[in-house]
């Protein structure tokens, strides 16, 4: 990963290409959160992302006993719906067992999603820096992916959150 980085870090080469968040078609000016890092102030690109889920899915960050720890249930304000693991929110079956992983985000115009599929090895990723949730709005990727026409009520969920 040689494109990710935290808005912490002193090499300006790394904004070089750094992008601006917009809303309603308008640049958002920056404020003294935008220097919080952590649930904000990471940036990546997709190729970056794509190389960190090859890396969990291989277990070459984590082993496969905390990666299986990692995709646990433990959270259960909607069952069946979304709970959350460590640090992945989990789509649940009927069964309780994890179908997808994902996570969102949201700030100051930007909006994403990592989405992945622990049984058939597919991510979505989407990133945009125009105020717009359509990027969570995966249902049909994922009908596709899987050569499937039902509508699920997977977006509402996700967009609930």
């Amino acid at each position: 990963m040689k494109d990710s980085f935290v808005i912490t870090s002193k090499n300006d080469s790394l904004n070089i290409n750094r992008t601006k968040g917009y809303q309603f078609g308008r640049p958002l000016a920056k404020d003294w959160y935008d220097d919080v890092t952590g649930d904000k102030g990471v940036y990546s690109t997709t190729k970056d992302l794509l190389k960190w889920y090859q890396g969990l899915r291989d277990a070459k960050i984590l082993t496969k006993e905390s990666l299986r720890e990692m995709y646990t249930p433990r959270s259960f304000e909607h069952p069946g719906l979304r709970n959350y693991g460590y640090g992945f929110r989990l789509w649940v079956n009927a069964q309780q067992q994890t179908d997808y992983v994902y996570h969102t985000g949201w700030w100051k115009g930007y909006n994403t999603i990592m989405f992945f599929d622990l049984r058939e090895d597919f991510v979505i990723i989407l990133l945009s820096n125009r105020y717009n949730r359509t990027v969570y709005n995966i249902r049909d990727l994922t009908a596709i992916m899987h050569g499937d026409t039902r509508k699920t009520s997977m977006e509402e969920s996700i967009l609930d959150e």
